[in-house]
Parts: structure tokens; C-alpha cells; sequence
């Protein structure tokens, strides 16, 4: 069930958040990734809005994934660096948090 909707409709789902992109300093410079984008803001703050779009039936299992995706992007990052890149290259998933003067990732 919840690879089906991995596989299914999460990435559809995925597509329905409000995204951020920073700017360019820190898109090319800092964080050297022309494709990331941020959701969620300072604390989540657009928990509601994120939510709100993902039908609630779906919303557990979207949810779960969600976090699936930043844990292991978090963790590939903090610990296993040397393949994040090839990770980034084939995911390109956004990242949980906000941009401002840099990249402030959000704890799931």
C-alpha cells in the first residue's frame, strides 16, 4: 500500500506544496544546487496551507512519506555526504525549511 502511493500519487502530491526558491547567492554559492527549492518555512509555518491541498484520505500516507524523504535526504547529507550528490541528482526533492542570508533546514 504505501509503495503504491510512494510510487503513485506522492510525487503528484509532492508537487501541490507552496515552494520557495533562494536566491541566487545561495542557490549557487552556498548551497550549489540550481534545483532546490524549500517548503514548509520557519517552524512549518505553512503546516495548514501544505496540508490542506493533499486530500485527507491520503494525508497519513502522505505524511509518512514526507518524512521518509527529509529524513533520508537530512541523513544522507549529514552522514553518507559523499553520495548525496548522486542522491540529489536522481531525487531533486525539496528541502524542509526556508531560506534567508543561507539554508535553514527544519527538524521533522
Amino acid at each position: 500500500m504505501i509503495k503504491d502511493y510512494f510510487y503513485g500519487q506522492f510525487p503528484e502530491h509532492l508537487q501541490q506544496l507552496e515552494y520557495q526558491r533562494p536566491n541566487d547567492v545561495v542557490r549557487e554559492n552556498i548551497m550549489r544546487d540550481s534545483t532546490v527549492v524549500f517548503f514548509g518555512g520557519r517552524d512549518w509555518e505553512n503546516v495548514r496551507a501544505d496540508l490542506q491541498r493533499i486530500p485527507d484520505i491520503d494525508r497519513p500516507l502522505f505524511i509518512l512519506c514526507l518524512l521518509m524523504v527529509v529524513l533520508t535526504d537530512q541523513c544522507l547529507y549529514s552522514y553518507f555526504h559523499d553520495h548525496y550528490s548522486n542522491w540529489r541528482s536522481k531525487t531533486s526533492y525539496p528541502k524542509f525549511g526556508w531560506s534567508g542570508f543561507g539554508p535553514h533546514n527544519e527538524n521533522p
